[in-house]
């Protein structure tokens, strides 16, 4: 923010710094004034009665795929934009409740150290008021709201507490961390609590990773996992790890491939958008895209599925400029749009270098 305004240090007011950046910063205002289009995407799935699938280009083109035996399911939609938000508000009496519960899972006493309802209970919940801050029993979100504590005084485990609360009530949360293996530890500890709170037969999804699905984030991500498995004491050897299956890097039609020998032709980035059909042309006679029926089954897009049904998301600010998958929204929308569109409560943990992130990156234009 240095870049675009001078801060007082004794009145602690803003000033705009004048320069050449004052461009930069009216074209950014007006994309914020600037009403977002819906691009809606009319796209086919490819069909399995087809005897032939094609996919790539130039070299890969001859790559035939026998179509699966049977139609998978289709996917589930993300989350359609809400018509009205209502301020969300927590009690201290609702949020230790809900301690007392999670204590109750963990089969410890609410009143031994460390337990939820101990580390609930050393929050002073405070307010600004003309008067300066002064004691509440309610946290109410209404619009931007500030959430400061030093560190170790209980602000994740109130974050967690909340995205359970949220879960039971059929509401959507949103929460940002500052690395995607916090987002996988706090979806674990999340995803637990709610599964044994709700009494759900172990097939619903309440919370998910949200995480950048490129290439190089992808590998990068899957690397990470691997090395974990490494670092165990057994090597690895009937360990599991949340979200490790979110990182698929292999399309499940390369097994598909007529041709053998073709396989190493097989394009390096799956043909989700990109699978051609002899039956599917354009007047002119041009192959036309079709989509992936076989989504809905494939390891590559597990992280996205998971999305569509989890009520809180976790991950990193920057995977949010994601484009979210074609098959799940028929759209072409970021994740951050949808979240904008449907979500009810947004909670970015180490805002700073959220706000850092912002400042020196063109995130407006993604």
């Amino acid at each position: 923010m240095g870049d675009f305004y001078r801060i007082d240090p004794e009145t602690l007011s803003f000033q705009v710094v004048p320069g050449a950046l004052q461009s930069t910063l009216a074209t950014r205002l007006r994309a914020l004034d600037t009403p977002a289009t819906d691009m809606i995407v009319d796209m086919a799935y490819a069909s399995v009665s087809t005897p032939r699938w094609m996919v790539g280009s130039g070299e890969a083109a001859s790559i035939q795929i026998a179509p699966p035996a049977c139609q998978p399911p289709p996917p589930n939609p993300l989350p359609v934009p809400r018509v009205e938000r209502q301020p969300l508000s927590f009690s201290r009496h609702e949020l230790k409740h809900y301690a007392r519960l999670m204590d109750g899972v963990d089969g410890r006493d609410p009143e031994d150290e460390g337990s939820w309802t101990q580390r609930l209970n050393a929050i002073d919940f405070k307010r600004p008021s003309p008067n300066g801050l002064e004691d509440t029993e309610i946290m109410a979100f209404d619009g931007l709201c500030h959430l400061i504590g030093l560190p170790g005084v209980g602000k994740s485990s109130l974050m967690k507490i909340i995205c359970i609360i949220m879960a039971l009530r059929g509401q959507r949360a949103l929460v940002t961390v500052p690395s995607v293996r916090d987002a996988r530890k706090f979806v674990e500890e999340v995803e637990f609590y709610a599964q044994q709170l709700i009494a759900s037969d172990g097939h619903r999804v309440y919370a998910a990773v949200l995480s950048g699905q490129s290439f190089p984030s992808r590998f990068r991500h899957s690397g990470q996992i691997a090395q974990e498995f490494v670092a165990d004491a057994n090597g690895g050897f009937a360990l599991s790890l949340p979200a490790a299956d979110d990182y698929g890097t292999t399309c499940v039609l390369r097994g598909f491939v007529v041709n053998r020998n073709n396989r190493e032709f097989f394009p390096s980035r799956p043909p989700c958008r990109s699978i051609h059909c002899d039956e599917h042309r354009t007047t002119t006679g041009r192959l036309v895209d079709l989509m992936c029926p076989v989504f809905t089954r494939c390891g590559f897009h597990h992280a996205a599925r998971q999305l569509t049904e989890a009520q809180i998301w976790v991950g990193h600010f920057s995977a949010l400029l994601s484009m979210a998958p074609r098959q799940t929204s028929g759209r072409r929308i970021t994740y951050i749009e949808v979240v904008a569109q449907a979500f009810d409560l947004v909670m970015i943990d180490e805002a700073d270098t959220v706000q850092a992130y912002l400042v020196f990156t063109d995130f407006l234009f993604y």
